[in-house]
């Protein structure tokens, strides 16, 4: 690592441009007071070439980075102390993994996190990764204000349980606001324009991820609320490819419950748009979703899940399949929503599905 601090107290880090490091280029682990200001970072040299990591910090600000890694560009990570009292804003992230990532290690947990006005363009996996996989809490997060450009995924929230042998955790208490997304089906020579040293290769790396949270059987992501969101995507098409999923295969998404959580394990999703499993409490409000091709699938499918309400949820193209598809789902209010024009419907209740109010 470049930078590597343990164990310090009022730490400022700034001015500095920091290239090509043979690990993670800055960890701060179990600092106080942290300031890290108008650092830039390029690093491209190795596949975990991660550009800021913040393990189990508290109080800190950073403010005004400009970050191209190879691996994830700002993660939050919480081992032996949670992350908390954080705050992110006007920074640029470009990244060959994840942009803005919370996890992978989350035993301890992350909360009161701040982050804002940033820009996230040209990343392979997820612009916006929110993880507690190793048990831990995550609660009280923002975020909002963010520009996405050129990504494979807008977002990804994800409750796991790579410890298997430990407690689960849980997440709730997530706000997202104020976001705009260009998820566009990009060539995999794309995945070319970064290459690393130690020949791991990006080419096969699917693109057009679909936005998912996505909990445990009998362990929901709980209160999320989506507000002024906006998300165009590419489109794979007018019908499903053979392995590609349907409406009657909703059983075959895998769980994935102990895998290193990274959306792309999941495939090919039965949603365009969002696709929402093991979930209570999720809030839509002001949520555009557009396709610029074709897409079959419908723009949003909720699967066992609770309570989920959308005020002002706008699919502004649709597919063969109905636009809003909701399978096990027990109580959903939809009002201020309307379908396209080519729908064929607008929703589909599958399942065990009841107490549906609206549109």
């Amino acid at each position: 690592m470049l930078i590597n601090s343990r164990d310090c107290k009022r730490v400022v880090v700034r001015d500095v441009t920091l290239k090509d490091s043979a690990c993670w280029v800055e960890d701060y682990k179990d600092c106080e007071q942290l300031t890290l200001k108008n650092l830039t970072v390029h690093s491209l040299a190795a596949y975990n070439n991660d550009g800021i990591d913040i393990d189990g910090c508290a109080h800190v600000v950073v403010r005004g980075c400009d970050i191209n890694s190879e691996d994830d560009g700002i993660c939050l990570k919480s081992g032996d102390h949670p992350c908390e009292d954080v705050l992110v804003e006007n920074c640029r992230l470009r990244s060959s993994c994840n942009g803005l990532k919370f996890g992978t290690g989350s035993s301890a947990g992350f909360k009161n996190i701040v982050c804002r006005n940033l820009t996230i363009y040209d990343t392979y996996i997820s612009a916006i990764a929110l993880e507690i996989v190793d048990g831990g809490e995550m609660n009280n997060v923002r975020i909002s204000d963010i520009n996405i450009n050129d990504c494979n995924n807008a977002l990804f929230v994800r409750l796991g349980h790579r410890n298997l042998h430990g407690e689960i955790g849980s997440l709730h208490g997530v706000t997202i606001s104020n976001v705009t997304a260009r998820i566009p089906d990009r060539p995999a020579s794309v995945f070319n324009k970064f290459p690393v040293t130690d020949g791991v290769s990006h080419n096969g790396r699917p693109t057009l991820l679909t936005a998912a949270i996505i909990g445990l059987p009998g362990h929901p992501v709980q209160d999320v609320t989506l507000q002024n969101i906006t998300i165009d995507y590419g489109g794979i098409g007018n019908a499903p490819r053979p392995g590609q999923p349907n409406l009657e295969s909703l059983a075959n998404v895998p769980e994935n419950t102990a895998k290193y959580p990274e959306i792309s394990s999941f495939g090919t999703l039965p949603a365009w748009g969002f696709y929402c499993r093991h979930a209570e409490g999720i809030r839509f409000t002001n949520v555009t979703l557009r396709v610029q091709g074709h897409d079959y699938r419908p723009a949003l499918l909720c699967d066992d899940a609770r309570d989920i309400a959308l005020d002002g949820f706008h699919a502004l193209s649709a597919g063969t399949e109905p636009v809003i598809v909701l399978n096990d789902v027990y109580g959903a209010t939809i009002r201020n929503s309307a379908a396209p024009k080519a729908a064929t419907r607008f929703i589909q209740t599958m399942g065990r599905t009841r107490d549906i109010a609206g549109p």
